[in-house]
């Protein structure tokens, strides 16, 4: 029965990681832009649950300016755990202030059970059409992904994007001793990944990072892209 119910999990991590997989995200070029723009948002969602069964959990957001000067931002959360009994934590906040995003997520889960599959990804991307000066995009992603029985897991990312003047992103994974729960080690299948891309005309630069542990895995994993810092 528990084989069944990892294969099912796997199908499901497949689908959400397809996302992850796309080998370009900045060819395009924005036209237009932004009319009755707020002067700030701020949005935040926060779900803190004890289950002792099963669940579906799905957390995500996407935020875009556009114009001679683009900036998205996307975190993005879901969770398939099959019968068992999962602690979760899974919070967002975003905040604009004119055409600048700020935005910070935590995760946390601790899992017994039969099985449970995740994804956990955040993206983020800034694009100079090139109207005042030649174009250029940044762009960076990183996140993780499991299909594990018991164990636990948590993430910490802090993004910034202000078109004109760069973005920076940080992101913090851990399972096992080092999430920001008190688990065992996680047992099962855990992917983090990293990349980013630059591209400003006659220069451009890619970088990926990805690593994956089966077995029993007490695992600590950072990415850190920074364009603000002259």
């Amino acid at each position: 029965m528990r084989k069944i119910i990892f294969a099912f999990l796997a199908l499901v991590v497949l689908g959400i990681g397809m996302a992850m997989a796309s080998s370009s995200l900045c060819p395009f070029n924005p036209e237009g832009g932004p009319e009755g723009v707020p002067s700030g948002t701020t949005i935040q969602a926060l779900t803190v649950g004890s289950i002792n069964g099963y669940s579906m959990i799905n957390q995500e957001n996407v935020w875009q300016v556009s114009g001679n000067q683009t900036g998205i931002q996307s975190n993005s959360f879901s969770a398939l755990s099959g019968q068992g009994t999962l602690n979760i934590m899974a919070d967002t906040k975003l905040s604009t202030k004119l055409y600048g995003i700020t935005s910070t997520t935590a995760r946390a889960v601790e899992y017994q059970g039969d099985g449970i599959a995740f994804d956990d990804s955040s993206l983020f991307l800034s694009i100079s059409n090139g109207a005042e000066s030649e174009p250029s995009c940044e762009s960076a992603i990183g996140g993780a992904r499991a299909m594990f029985s018991s164990g636990a897991y948590g993430s910490q990312t802090l993004g910034m994007i202000s078109p004109g003047n760069g973005m920076t992103i940080t992101q913090e994974i851990g399972t096992g001793e080092v999430s920001p729960v008190r688990p065992t080690g996680m047992v099962g299948v855990f992917t983090v990944y990293g990349a980013s891309g630059q591209d400003y005309g006659d220069m451009s630069q890619s970088f990926s990072t990805s690593a994956t542990f089966g077995g029993v895995s007490t695992v600590a994993h950072s990415f850190k892209f920074d364009t603000m810092t002259e």
